[in-house]
């Protein structure tokens, strides 16, 4: 018995062993994360307490060597294309070849352990396999540009990922003369409603598309980029009047980016879906010309016959718009305002804040739950005297009505956190600077200091939001991009 039902290696399908090693694999990095251990569903993570042998195993040393270097969703990709014959860095083909022998040897390994973790996985798939019903985004694309193209869809719930915001994983296999599959990872929480953490049929149609509209954009672009980097001066008005933000962006990839979310638009005004996600990530991303590709394409898309006709025209339609394009984009208001692309700056490595009184075991703690982000931590008292204070950025936790930063920096907002009937409330805002290259700071704001250590970067990188507010794991309300 494995952990997802697949068969040994090699008699399994491509999709099901890339299933096992990925559910393995989110587990064992739980296993290694110890107390600071974050997923899906947190009662599952028993099976790393109570077994302490799982230690031992070839695949947690592997692992463990492994992700000093590499993040989880490295992995991912690389175990997925593993599994399709794709080149893989040998280290990764260890890693899969241990998980395999895992697999093996899993029902012995965990004994009275192994029905129910079986169980609750077959429980997880007859919940979540019906979101997933008939996603064909290559067939939804073709109906719009007129272009056929074929990719299969493997959706992959997870008990042991991260539930989103960061809990989800995607990557695109092309093995040459064979049919393209994109596979979607994510955690799926099986004691909540799934709609709770934003998890439907439309969040999932919109991940697949994701690879639909970047095989298309793929297969036409060389020779548009070419044409782009040979209009300097269309270049020069276009990247001018955009956020100050994109500056270090490459030209004509600025122009792929706003084609890409502008494209996904278009699909959703298809499909009768709300286009709200992607408008989100177009004004938090800077993509100040958005407006004006998505109406151009979906003028295109009146008739699709002729789609690709048009699309070659790019570069000639944007030289002949461009007077109004620049005045368009001078007049939108964008820029990463997002909690999200704070925490992912290049400009200003953050340092986290914490507060005098809370122990070093609760710093260790937050220290590891936050890593992805940074690794320098300090305390309040050091904070405020340091020389370097006006030109960091920060990550301030604090605990509410003491008096501290945090509270300092919520007045500032006119920000509360009010205890409510959930439990564990974290509120989580950005206070951007005057310009977006200049630092910021993020207030983490918790009435009990043990929630701070339970709370994760992952539980933020995926927000499109100034103000969030939690309650234990899930994402409760936040303001959107009112900045």
């Amino acid at each position: 018995m494995s952990l997802t039902g697949c068969p040994p290696a090699g008699e399994a399908t491509p999709s099901q062993l890339a299933a096992e090693r990925v559910e393995l694999l989110a587990l064992l990095w739980q296993v290694l994360d110890g107390d600071s251990a974050y997923c899906a569903n947190p009662r599952l993570l028993m099976a790393t307490h109570l077994v302490p042998e799982l230690h031992e195993t070839r695949a947690v040393a592997r692992l463990r060597e492994l992700r000093q270097a590499a993040g989880r969703d490295e992995l991912i990709k690389g175990l997925v294309c593993a599994t399709h014959g794709e080149p893989v860095p040998t280290d990764v083909a260890l890693l899969a070849t241990a998980l395999d022998a895992l697999s093996d040897g899993w029902d012995g390994l965990l004994e009275a352990l192994a029905p129910p973790l079986a169980a609750a996985h077959r429980t997880m798939r007859d919940r979540a396999d019906p979101l997933a019903a008939g996603l064909d985004p290559a067939a939804d694309l073709a109906a719009i540009t007129g272009e056929p193209d074929e990719m299969d869809v493997v959706v992959v719930p997870s008990l042991f990922l991260p539930p989103p915001q960061n809990g989800r994983h995607s990557v695109l296999v092309e093995p040459p003369g064979k049919r393209p599959v994109a596979y979607l990872f994510y955690g799926f929480p099986l004691d909540d409603d799934p709609a709770q953490f934003g998890i439907n049929a439309y969040w999932l149609l919109g991940g697949a598309w994701h690879y639909a509209v970047s095989r298309f954009i793929r297969r036409h672009w060389r020779p548009i980029a070419a044409e782009l980097r040979a209009m300097p001066e269309l270049e020069a008005a276009l990247t001018g009047a955009l956020a100050e933000h994109r500056v270090e962006t490459a030209w004509p990839q600025i122009v792929a980016e706003h084609l890409n979310v502008a494209l996904k638009c278009v699909l959703c005004a298809q499909a009768g879906l709300p286009e709200a996600i992607h408008r989100s990530f177009a004004r938090t991303q800077g993509l100040a010309l958005f407006g004006w590709f998505r109406d151009w394409l979906l003028e295109l898309a009146r008739d699709p016959p002729s789609f690709v006709a048009g699309f070659a025209e790019l570069p000639r339609t944007l030289d002949a718009r461009r007077d109004a394009l620049v005045a368009a984009a001078k007049a939108t208001r964008s820029g990463p305002a997002a909690i999200n692309f704070a925490l992912a700056s290049r400009h200003h490595r953050p340092v986290i804040v914490l507060p005098d009184h809370w122990d070093d075991a609760l710093r260790e703690r937050i220290g590891r739950r936050w890593s992805l982000v940074t690794g320098a931590l300090v305390r309040e008292r050091e904070w405020r005297c340091a020389d370097q204070r006006p030109g960091a950025s920060a990550i301030v936790f604090g605990q509410v009505g003491r008096g501290g930063l945090v509270d300092e920096l919520l007045t500032s907002r006119d920000l509360t956190l009010d205890p409510s009937d959930e439990g564990g409330e974290v509120l989580v805002s950005l206070f951007p600077g005057r310009t977006v290259r200049k630092p910021w700071q993020l207030a983490i704001a918790v009435h009990d200091p043990e929630v701070a250590g339970n709370f994760a970067a992952e539980q933020v990188m995926g927000l499109f939001h100034g103000t969030a507010r939690f309650a234990g794991y899930r994402f409760v309300e936040g303001d959107g991009l009112a900045l």
